[in-house]
């Protein structure tokens, strides 16, 4: 993956399984690393959303396949949480003046939102790896 971030976003179908929804790519950007999860934090007054906690072990097949990498950094966040992450993200990088992967993070929140409000789906995740 060479540090790029791998996103699979996943659903809990209605026997609590988790199924793969969609995957979302994001090249290698430290400042966001930073915010999901504090690695390769070099830049003062950015908190981590959510420690590293590894993968879930109830993970979709498909998202199995999606992950398997052997990535350094992994975690997974719920739809409130990836919301902070984008809120976040988008105020660091304006205060460090710098561009940003504002639509790929803004795609995966929408994707998110769809699943748990139009889709008669409850709960969304989104697992990350990267390293």
């Amino acid at each position: 993956m060479g540090g790029d971030i791998v996103l699979a976003i996943e659903y809990s179908d209605d026997d609590n399984r988790w199924r793969f929804l969609a995957e979302v790519s994001i090249p290698r950007d430290y400042l966001l690393f930073a915010v999901i999860c504090g690695a390769r934090n070099a830049y003062d007054g950015v908190e981590p959303v959510a420690e590293l906690k590894g993968h879930p072990d109830n993970l979709a097949p498909a998202t199995k396949y999606v992950m398997d990498g052997g990535d350094v950094n992994e975690t997974w966040l719920s739809y409130v949480e990836w919301l902070t992450v984008m809120q976040q993200y988008k105020e660091h990088a304006e205060r460090l003046e710098r561009g940003g992967y504002f639509m790929q993070v803004g795609i995966v929140g929408r994707i998110m939102l769809d699943a748990e409000h139009h889709n008669m789906l409850t709960i969304t995740r989104v697992v990350i790896a990267f390293n």
